[in-house]
């Protein structure tokens, strides 16, 4: 695909994210960042995974340790650190419905491919134990998934 001209790249900013917040021990910063960096009037738009509201930290720790995070952010965190950004409106688009399907798939695939997975046994090993917390856990209600979009108010 190749860029717009630049005459539009002047004009319009958007950056997007998918899944790549819920990696990060600083979400806080990494919000920070993506706004500070938008121009008036540009977009931030990402999906992320996240813990439900009410879910106990405890209950998702097991989920989440090997990504090395102690806990998902919520979505009510999201909204509520990119109204205080300054990014409005914020709308967050809710897709949590999908998630145990995903994650009963994934798991069904990697075990399919498991032989040609082996070049790095102890990722797969890792991955084989974990996949079956977060079907638990999407079954469970205590995941979301879903997409956000915000822009930087226009100067």
């Amino acid at each position: 695909m190749s860029p717009p001209p630049t005459s539009t790249r002047s004009q319009k900013q958007r950056h997007d994210s998918l899944e790549a917040f819920c990696h990060s021990g600083d979400r806080p910063r990494v919000l920070s960042e993506a706004a500070r960096v938008l121009k008036p009037g540009g977009a931030l738009a990402f999906a992320d995974i996240m813990a439900d509201e009410d879910a106990p930290a405890d209950a998702l720790h097991p989920v989440v340790s090997r990504l090395g995070l102690d806990a998902l952010a919520t979505s009510s965190f999201y909204v509520d650190r990119l109204t205080g950004l300054g990014l409005a409106p914020v709308e967050f688009d809710d897709h949590s419905s999908q998630l145990t399907h995903h994650y009963v798939r994934l798991s069904a695939d990697t075990r399919a491919k498991e032989a040609e997975l082996r070049a790095t046994p102890a990722y797969v090993d890792g991955l084989l134990a974990n996949l079956p917390l977060w079907v638990e856990a999407a079954r469970a209600g205590r995941l979301h998934w879903g997409t956000f979009s915000a822009r930087r108010t226009a100067a």
